[in-house]
């Protein structure tokens, strides 16, 4: 396909669907919008248009594009490379909100090559006043850009912002699982200053991302691994052209076209192993299924038989959540559960996470203890019994941190606040309604709080009113549902 407003962009190399990465065209490219900027808006479009039906393409421009503004980043004026960061900043938003790895990865790379505009960018793009369970995973990650010497100028803003975020969740303003990212990025930017804040959080949460910041900022953790945007440009388009390539060809060979618009399904991890009928057996699929059948057979077994009658109508929620949050939060299969793993689970993510009344939490800790004694009868387990008899105490525990607002997550914020409100979450028209109005009540508060605000810190956090979506996110590239025919970002999503 050509552009003929674009004669100076070749783009039927760009398009082509055979062959190897056309790497001079990719550098002719980038010369091109190095000498104008203004290709950059028809670079982006073409971008746009290709990502509103990606799977119904063969070629490889979601990759090219994000590759050319990155290569050409280094020779464009000061605000022509804020402009091409600021789009890379937006893309990887998008992609991450359609969970499509392979974009991640790629933009990612094109942010690092760009460098301090693309910190920036990242800064800039934050909520402000700050608000980290708003903050997504992505741009937590680049602000470790700030490591890097040609960021110098920047790592106090990065510093302050990581700070910000611990400093809420010490104070219990947010929850601790949102602190996990910046505590992890002061740790790669070596802010030992950080260390006894980081510390309290581990030593009141045992969360184990605080601990790997720990280790990291103490020298236990030296060989870190590379994130996506230290990573060389070229390596990265390579990687993901390889994929991408191979997911074309089990594409038309199939007719597989993925429902949700990712190119990477979330769900279809081991889509590209040589051996398609080979299972890694430490995939988090794996660990999933094996965690899943062992509590399925603690169901059926006489020991979950044996409970009573109140404790059985809960028996297999709770023994595949203990099992299922184990594995997917601590990494720890059945066969490796310990005293720290079932803190975690017990007395942090069952309360953060479950949205039901005082009765269901109570019978978290006996149901617990049973299937740990199941666990140790079926020699899986070696220290059970030790286990189970430390479960037994925390039941007093369990239900007093499910009913603590403190420590509730996003989601379950809503839902008890609609129970609290009369609202049934169960009915979705009812619970969609009640929604739009709390979100409408909460802008308005927000906004009435921000306009007297002096500082960032005095920021007002009530119990469960948090800003959510009444309906699923709509791409901002995706048509917009008005039926106007532009894309979302360039019609109601404005």
């Amino acid at each position: 396909m050509t552009d003929p407003e674009s004669p100076a962009l070749p783009w039927e190399a760009l398009a082509h669907t055979e062959g190897d990465i056309p790497w001079p065209a990719l550098e002719a490219s980038a010369d091109a919008l190095a000498a104008d900027p203004m290709l950059l808006d028809r670079l982006t479009d073409r971008y746009d248009e290709f990502m509103t039906d990606p799977n119904a393409r063969s070629s490889y421009e979601c990759l090219y594009i994000p590759a050319i503004l990155a290569m050409a980043a280094p020779r464009m004026d000061d605000p022509a490379r804020r402009r091409a960061a600021d789009w890379l900043v937006e893309a990887l938003l998008d992609a991450e909100a359609d969970f499509d790895e392979c974009q991640i990865a790629v933009i990612e790379a094109a942010c690092g090559a760009v460098g301090p505009a693309a910190l920036a960018a990242v800064l800039d793009s934050l909520p402000a006043p700050l608000r980290p369970e708003e903050v997504a995973l992505g741009q937590w990650g680049l602000l470790g850009l700030a490591a890097r010497s040609d960021c110098a100028a920047l790592r106090p803003r990065v510093v302050e912002t990581c700070l910000g975020a611990l400093r809420m969740a010490e104070h219990s303003r947010i929850d601790a699982f949102d602190a996990e990212q910046p505590a992890w990025t002061l740790a790669v930017l070596k802010h030992t200053e950080a260390r006894p804040l980081i510390a309290r959080l581990y030593s009141r949460t045992e969360d184990i991302e605080f601990q790997a910041a720990l280790d990291v900022l103490d020298g236990r953790d030296k060989d870190l691994p590379k994130e996506s945007w230290e990573k060389p440009l070229k390596e990265v388009v390579q990687e993901t052209w390889e994929d991408l390539r191979q997911w074309y060809a089990k594409r038309d060979s199939e007719g597989d076209q993925p429902e949700d618009g990712n190119l990477f399904p979330e769900d279809e991890d081991d889509e590209f192993d040589e051996d398609p009928d080979a299972e890694d057996e430490g995939s988090i699929e794996t660990r999933e299924r094996h965690a899943h059948e062992v509590a399925a057979r603690f169901v059926e077994s006489p020991a979950a038989a044996a409970l009573p009658e109140t404790l059985r109508i809960d028996a297999a929620f709770i023994a595949n959540g203990v099992l299922m949050y184990a594995v997917d939060y601590e990494g720890a299969l059945p066969e490796e559960l310990n005293e720290r793993v079932l803190r975690e689970v017990l007395l942090e993510i069952f309360p953060r996470k479950v949205s039901a009344n005082p009765e269901t939490f109570e019978r978290i800790a006996p149901v617990t203890q049973a299937l740990l004694k199941w666990l140790g009868g079926e020699g899986l387990l070696p220290n059970a019994e030790a286990l189970a008899e430390k479960v037994g105490h925390w039941g007093g525990q369990i239900v007093q941190n499910s009913q603590d607002p403190r420590r509730w997550g996003m989601a379950k914020g809503v839902v008890m606040q609609a129970k609290a409100e009369g609202v049934d979450p169960t009915d979705q028209a009812a619970f969609q309604r009640f929604v739009r109005e709390m979100n409408r009540r909460t802008i308005a508060m927000h906004e009435a709080l921000e306009e007297n605000m002096e500082e960032e810190d005095d920021i007002l956090q009530l119990p469960g009113e948090t800003i959510v979506r009444s309906q699923p996110k709509i791409g901002r590239n995706a048509p917009c549902p008005c039926g106007s025919g532009k894309k979302y970002k360039k019609c109601c999503g404005r």
